[in-house]
């Protein structure tokens, strides 16, 4: 991986050398499924679960993103899925979709400023 876009990814809160170091260091495969994580469906299905009110299918969404992004070391959304997960499992009320509408939307930011990084990796 190139040393600007390493070091894109670790300004953007990437772990990067934590995230390799999961891959018994061989950051070609890091890269490769880094790709595929911007790949999945998960992320949108999880944004249009929240946008259509269920949030049993955001909770869904956020949990599985909660997993593979702290397997591949994205600590934004790592810990935005966490919060989200949380907020959802302790609390449904008005104030706390209101919390959750703001943790998805700076969770949306952050997700798309990782994939645009990942995008410009060869």
């Amino acid at each position: 991986m190139d040393e600007n876009i390493k070091n894109m990814l670790i300004n953007a809160g990437v772990n990067v050398e934590e995230g390799v170091a999961r891959f018994m260091g061989r950051e070609a495969m890091y890269v490769k499924f880094l790709k595929k994580f911007f790949e999945d469906g998960v992320f949108a299905e999880t944004v249009a679960a929240y946008e259509r009110g269920d949030l049993d299918g955001v909770f869904a969404g956020v949990h599985t993103l909660k997993g593979t992004a702290g397997n591949m070391s994205l600590t934004p959304v790592y810990r935005l899925s966490c919060d989200i997960t949380e907020e959802i499992r302790n609390d449904r009320s008005s104030a706390a979709a209101e919390l959750i509408r703001d943790q998805i939307e700076l969770m949306k930011q952050k997700y798309e400023e990782i994939r645009s990084i990942v995008s410009q990796i060869n």
